[in-house]
């Protein structure tokens, strides 16, 4: 008997889980109040809700779906970009997977570099990013993809010294990302925050290499204040 109840349960949570893929990733259905989005040559409807009501009514197949939609996303932007290139619904479909599955790297590197380079929509990649650092404090790669966020697409300097910074202090950054946030605070007006960080990983630092290199670039610093 327990086992038929726990057959029953399986089969029903099965269902629930096909019928929300389905209403979720079928590219056309009339339901309700649709998202609707204009395509080149035809119409395209997203039934997706938000991330959080898909999270609890998914129960415990978050992965499984996560997955369907990040297919999903990956066909959807495909498709875009070898027709009109218009990404109006990448930036949600993003947010539905890493609130999903919030610790995938790759879905957070993808999204945060097509938003940026390819969709033109900045602000929406450093909402990406923002949760990426949330969830994956220890990787310095979002802090560095935000700081170039900031600098490059939204002309924020300030704000790309901040994360450039951030990142640098994660153990294991490439040199790259110490060498930007010391350059970003030496141009700050007063040089010496810039010479401080940079005494502060020299002493951490471990190899040799890496460690030259910084006090070469302390040692820049200081002769330019002379």
């Amino acid at each position: 008997m327990g086992s038929q109840r726990l057959l029953i349960h399986q089969l029903c949570s099965a269902a629930i889980c096909l019928l929300i893929a389905v209403s979720s990733l079928r590219g056309l259905v009339a339901a309700n109040t649709p998202l609707v989005a204009s395509h080149a040559a035809s119409r395209e409807v997203l039934y997706l809700p938000n991330g959080t009501a898909l999270k609890v009514i998914t129960f415990g197949f978050q992965n499984a779906v996560a997955n369907l939609l990040w297919f999903k996303t990956v066909d959807y932007f495909g498709k875009h970009y070898a027709s009109d290139r218009n990404y109006q619904w990448l930036a949600h479909m993003c947010d539905l997977v890493t609130t999903l599955t919030p610790k995938t790297p790759y879905v957070y590197q993808f999204c945060s570099n097509m938003l940026s380079w390819e969709a033109n929509a900045p602000e929406q990649s450093l909402a990406i990013l923002s949760k990426a650092v949330s969830a994956l404090p220890d990787d310095w790669r979002f802090y560095y993809f935000r700081g170039i966020t900031h600098l490059y697409f939204l002309k924020n300097p300030e704000k790309a010294r901040d994360d450039f910074v951030s990142a640098a202090k994660v153990p294991g950054a490439h040199m790259i990302v110490k060498r930007l946030a010391a350059k970003s605070l030496a141009q700050q007006q007063d040089p010496q925050t810039a010479i401080e960080f940079l005494e502060n990983m020299i002493r951490q630092e471990q190899d040799l290499a890496v460690r030259k290199a910084l006090e070469q670039r302390r040692n820049e610093i200081v002769a330019g204040r002379r």
